[in-house]
């Protein structure tokens, strides 16, 4: 009967101790988790403001969500980071990096510019290193605004130029040009919401690229292939969301920085 009462009371007491310390690590974790949510207060936000990030010619301010890769001087977290290279910024997204151009960041907009590391200004016959990958974009927290998939493609034979079509076909030359042994014909296609069917038979996909066309009359048929590369120098604009670097399902819900585990 000792023996009972003694196990009883053991079991009550090992009972309240797990309870006192799963309800107390919990309520910490929702008392923070609700300052959160009912001031607005990310640390994460705070701690990258107004710091000024120099590289070559260029200076800038940053703000929250970007920061300095690798370099401790910042000291803060960060959502996007950025360093230094041959004296320009560079961004780096979840699946590529890109120079960013210079005075581009705007905070109010969400949105800045950025330019593929393959394009060269005086050089027309460079094109972008990277080719566009679905699943990488579908899951980088950068949205693209207003841009447009080019298509570089090599053909068997020239394609002729059709009136009032959607699609057009860039003749590369005289910036890009196959050698004589290959016998091929290579154009970038542009055009509003391009498809499979949009691209002949006797041609091969080698790349695809993001672009922002808006500035290009695709109705006027004599656009050259310089005018596509000047709309690669310029770059295309990308977005961020208002919850970028939140969490939970509740976008007003941040990040904090307190150790639940010690």
């Amino acid at each position: 009967m000792v023996q009972l009462q003694f196990l009883a009371v053991f079991s009550s007491f090992v009972l309240v101790i797990f309870y006192f310390n799963y309800y107390r690590w919990y309520s910490l974790g929702e008392f923070l988790e609700n300052i959160c949510y009912d001031t607005g207060w990310n640390p994460y936000e705070t701690s990258c403001n107004d710091k000024r990030f120099s590289c070559g010619n260029n200076s800038i301010i940053l703000n929250y969500p970007f920061g300095v890769k690798d370099d401790p001087y910042y000291n803060c977290s960060s959502y996007f980071e950025m360093s230094c290279e041959h004296n320009r910024i560079v961004i780096y997204t979840s699946s590529e990096k890109y120079f960013l151009v210079e005075n581009s960041i705007n905070y109010g907009s969400r949105s800045l510019r950025v330019v593929d590391f393959g394009v060269q200004r005086d050089n027309c016959s460079t094109l972008p290193l990277s080719s566009f990958n679905y699943y990488n974009y579908y899951y980088d927290p950068y949205y693209s605004v207003e841009t447009e998939l080019a298509i570089y493609v090599s053909c068997k034979n020239p394609v002729l130029k059709t009136k009032n079509s959607p699609t057009l076909y860039v003749d590369t030359s005289p910036c890009i040009t196959a050698t004589k042994d290959d016998l091929m014909y290579n154009y970038v296609v542009v055009g509003k919401n391009l498809v499979a069917s949009d691209i002949q038979e006797n041609c091969t996909v080698l790349k695809f690229f993001p672009a922002d066309l808006r500035a290009l009359d695709i109705g006027r048929r004599n656009v050259s292939f310089q005018d596509i590369h000047n709309l690669l120098v310029n770059g295309i604009e990308l977005g961020w969301g208002d919850d970028t670097g939140r969490v939970g399902s509740k976008s007003s819900i941040c990040k904090c920085t307190a150790s639940l585990s010690n």
